[in-house]
């Protein structure tokens, strides 16, 4: 069951919700399906074009309504038809959370890379802030400390509008939510009132499910399109981050590392003044006054990322200082530039979530600034997947690394041995690579011959901690557990 609980509402309330009139229709939905094998009595069923014959099997089941695009010819059920399913669909679960969004601030964070980063800082700032904050993500949900796994980085609408309400009910205040392209473009925020939307970058990824880049960048806007966001918080040296602005007439607050933003009401421009493998120290000048966050977080990219959840949390009503006092707060983000500090290590070893050719080649280029040996690189590109990155993130890896070593990151159905391929075709000599297929050897081996000023990556996995057993199966598998095994054995 989708939306179930103490909460509900009567039909003919709903009704008047998505512009249709219903008299004295007393009927109380109790919940809202997709499918028409999961209805149960009191649920209304949202699909776009249900035949006759699916009209009265959601109705023996206790159905109360029908929500559709086109009708069907004859129906002994009340049908609610609609020219927007995924907004109708955003509609009805807003009304039975009893619009809980709109009674908290939410800031949503999309782009390629940067969205658990600069949402986890968010709600962590909140937090320590001392306002109950919520986490919608890759890392999980819940209160900030205390997340629980998802499945999805941004749930299906009618999970979002549950844990949303959830959220208002236990008391909190603000929510951080990552909003995926995939989330984006299949209508999962409808309902939801973003006060707050913020793009980070758009690089290759996703390919296989949006075809173009400028289908990616299309799915990305819709976040900043949204009619409930006041203001769009834009990464202004990203190329697709100054496209986005020319294409919206939003309230905007800019944020670079390169300049100031001329003929803009609200801007951000920073520059690390110190850096290391134990952190930044980073000056931001606003439109309004200056600050200094002093962070153990490492790498530019982690800067942008900072200064666009700054410039978040002032909009959401947090002054300049407070917001760097609390983003200065955060020691690490999981599986993001995370230090493995052991005092076993001979080398440094730095996991990151890094599975895209310009997340890779960002941290390697970062990690080459901070290195005093050599730097080695664990990575491998998954199955079923966008295979035009693979060579690319190859090219890269030979590029920016002393060292490389190609192993598993879930092949899903593919094989192993042609993913390898396909990552040795972008390199010129992939003799010099070495390859491991076992995620475990890989790492035990870069750890084993890592000199003691080395530095090795482990990228792909980040804070995941499952690996697949098969093409649909997975089971317990942590690159930062395996670190630990590995030190211990």
């Amino acid at each position: 069951m989708d939306v179930k609980g103490h909460y509900q509402m009567s039909l003919a309330d709903i009704a008047t919700r998505l512009n249709i009139y219903l008299e004295h229709d007393d009927a109380m939905v109790l919940g809202v399906q997709r499918h028409l094998k999961d209805i149960v009595p009191g649920d209304i069923w949202v699909y776009a074009r249900p035949s006759a014959t699916e009209c009265m099997d959601a109705m023996q089941k206790g159905c109360v309504a029908v929500v559709c695009v086109d009708k069907p010819a004859i129906a002994k059920i009340c049908i609610l038809q609609v020219p927007d399913l995924e907004q109708a669909m955003g509609s009805i679960l807003s009304a039975l959370y009893q619009d809980a969004s709109s009674h908290m601030q939410i800031v949503a964070v999309t782009g390629t890379n940067g969205k658990t980063t600069v949402s986890y800082l968010c709600a962590g700032a909140m937090q320590y802030l001392q306002k109950e904050s919520v986490y919608i993500g890759t890392l999980g949900y819940g209160r900030f400390g205390d997340l629980q796994h998802q499945q999805l980085t941004t749930p299906a609408c009618s999970e979002l509008h549950e844990k949303i309400g959830k959220a208002h009910q236990q008391g909190a205040d603000f929510v951080a939510m990552e909003a995926s392209s995939h989330g984006l473009d299949q209508g999962r925020l409808a309902g939801v009132m973003i006060d707050v939307a913020i793009f980070t970058n758009l690089t290759h990824d996703h390919l296989d499910y949006h075809k173009t880049i400028n289908d990616y960048l299309e799915a990305k806007q819709k976040l900043v399109m949204m009619r409930s966001v006041g203001v769009a918080v834009i990464n202004y040296d990203d190329p697709s981050g100054k496209i986005m602005i020319s294409r919206t007439n939003k309230e905007l607050w800019p944020c670079s590392m390169e300049s100031i933003p001329r003929g803009f009401s609200r801007w951000t421009y920073a520059s690390i003044k110190e850096q290391s493998l134990q952190g930044m120290v980073i000056k931001l000048s606003t439109h309004q006054s200056d600050a200094i966050i002093k962070t153990h977080l490492i790498g530019t990219f982690n800067a942008e990322n900072i200064i666009l959840a700054h410039a978040a949390l002032c909009l959401s009503g947090v002054s300049s200082a407070d917001a760097a006092k609390a983003l200065s707060s955060i020691d690490m983000i999981p599986g993001r530039m995370q230090r493995i500090k052991y005092a076993e290590l001979s080398s440094e070893v730095i996991v990151d979530f890094a599975h895209t050719p310009n997340a890779l080649e960002r941290v390697l280029t970062q990690l080459n600034e901070l290195k005093k040996g050599r730097l080695w690189v664990v990575f491998g590109c998954g199955g079923n997947r966008d295979q035009q990155k693979r060579g690319m993130m190859g090219a890269i890896a030979e590029r920016l690394a002393d060292e490389v070593i190609i192993t598993e990151d879930n092949s899903r159905g593919e094989a192993f041995e042609d993913i390898v391929q396909d990552i040795h075709s972008g390199m010129r000599c992939p003799q010099f690579s070495k390859v491991i297929n076992t995620r475990f050897g890989a790492i035990r081996y870069a750890l084993r011959e890592a000199a003691e000023n080395d530095l090795v990556l482990i990228a792909g996995k980040g804070h995941e901690v499952t690996t697949p057993g098969g093409v649909s199966a997975s089971k317990h598998f942590s690159d930062i557990e395996l670190v630990e095994a590995i030190l211990i054995a």
